[in-house]
C-alpha cells in the first residue's frame, strides 16, 4: 500500500508541491476541495483534491477556479486516474463537475493540458 501511495505521489510530484488555491471553505457536511495551480508545468497544471467528511454518499457540482492554471478554453479532465475527456471552461475560466463520493473518501481530479 505504501509503495503504490509513494508511486502515485512521485507520478504527480510537481503539481503536489505547487500553490493551493482553496475552492470552498471546509464545514464537514459537504464536499471539501482545494486546488493545486502551476501554469509554468507543461502537462498537468491543476489538480484538484476532493474530501467527503460525512458518513453519507455525496453527490455536489464542484466548480474550480481555473484561472491561475494558465487555462483559456479546452482542457483534459480525468477523476481518479480515469480516462481523460475534453472540457471547455466558462468565461470567467472555471470548470463545474459532478462528483459522487463515498462516505470518507477522496478523489483527485487532474487537468491536463489540450496537446
Amino acid at each position: 500500500m505504501v509503495k503504490k501511495k509513494i508511486q502515485w505521489f512521485k507520478a504527480h510530484r510537481d503539481i503536489l508541491i505547487s500553490d493551493i488555491v482553496h475552492v470552498k471553505r471546509p464545514n464537514g457536511q459537504s464536499l471539501d476541495a482545494f486546488l493545486h495551480v502551476n501554469p509554468k508545468l507543461p502537462k498537468e497544471k491543476a489538480m484538484a483534491m476532493i474530501f467527503n467528511p460525512t458518513t453519507v454518499d455525496l453527490t455536489e457540482n464542484i466548480t474550480l477556479p481555473l484561472y491561475y492554471s494558465g487555462f483559456t478554453d479546452d482542457v483534459l479532465v480525468s477523476v481518479g486516474g480515469a480516462t481523460a475527456t475534453k472540457s471547455t471552461l466558462e468565461r470567467d475560466y472555471s470548470l463545474t463537475l459532478e462528483l459522487k463520493l463515498a462516505p470518507k473518501s477522496t478523489t483527485w481530479v487532474s487537468l491536463l493540458a489540450v496537446a
